[in-house]
């Protein structure tokens, strides 16, 4: 019986290559959502909010709210400064977003200097209350990069709302 593959052998293997495909779907698809330059997740993301919205939601299907984060003069940082400094504020405010937001919450680079939130059970006056006034704090001049001796204010502005599926 040499050569021949036994059925339990076989049923091992094909499992071994099945999970095997899972991982590399998953890796891939991480890989596929997430921006390169801050670590958060792509606008590609957006096309799968739902349905890790519905993942993340809570048993008591609470609120979420809805973060709007835009840069404030960015095409000017990158005039002056160069693209490089540019990226370097958009790391800086990545790493802002991800220790200032829970693990169940969602923050997607949309583009540009564009961020979108969804902060999972919660409603726009507890965000504002806590998560908003943090990331407000530091837009309205905590967070600067140094460039060549001189500290550069990273400014941005928030708009807070109520997330409606239906809109």
């Amino acid at each position: 019986m040499s050569g021949y593959i036994t059925s339990d052998a076989l049923i091992k293997s094909l499992r071994s290559e099945l999970q095997q495909a899972k991982e590399s779907a998953k890796y891939w698809e991480v890989m596929a959502t997430t921006d390169d330059l801050t670590g958060l997740h792509n606008r590609r993301m957006l096309n799968h909010v739902h349905h890790r919205i519905t993942e993340r939601r809570s048993e008591r299907h609470g609120d979420i709210t809805l973060l709007f984060i835009d840069l404030d003069d960015f095409g000017q940082l990158n005039k002056i400064y160069g693209d490089d400094v540019g990226d370097d504020a958009l790391r800086l405010l990545g790493q802002m977003i991800r220790k200032n937001i829970r693990s169940t919450d969602i923050a997607i680079r949309k583009g540009g200097d564009e961020f979108i939130l969804f902060l999972m059970d919660t409603t726009p006056e507890q965000a504002s209350g806590a998560v908003v006034k943090r990331l407000q704090l530091m837009l309205d001049g905590e967070l600067s990069l140094n460039v060549q001796n001189t500290d550069i204010p990273i400014k941005g502005s928030i708009g807070v709302f109520a997330y409606n599926q239906g809109i």
